[in-house]
Order: C-alpha cells, then sequence, then structure tokens
C-alpha cells in the first residue's frame, strides 16, 4: 500500500476513520448480539434480510 493511502483523509474520533484509499476503520463499535427474546421487556427480536443477493441483513 502506498503511503499517500495510509493517510486520514476524514475522522470521526469516537466513530470512524477515512482514509484517502477509501478505506474505513470503524471505532467503538457496539457488540453484535444474536436475535432473541429480551427476557426483562419481553420483546422478541428476529433478523430480516434486506438484501437477498448480498445477504445483508
Amino acid at each position: 500500500m502506498e503511503p499517500a493511502a495510509d493517510e486520514i483523509a476524514i475522522e470521526s474520533p469516537a466513530h470512524f476513520r477515512l482514509y484517502k484509499s477509501g478505506r474505513i476503520e470503524r471505532l467503538n463499535r457496539p457488540p453484535v448480539l444474536p436475535a432473541g427474546l429480551d427476557e426483562a421487556t419481553g420483546v422478541t427480536s428476529k433478523d430480516v434480510v434486506l438484501d437477498p443477493e448480498t445477504g445483508l441483513s
């Protein structure tokens, strides 16, 4: 990778860094939680596929 590509183009310190190469580094990512029943609230969640071609959910 070229040194210039590692330069930060935009930074939001609590959220992300966008490098000149187009690479994005996400900071302080929230934990991924499985779908299911929240015992405290009684609310059930589920995953929904938004784009079947890519599997984005």
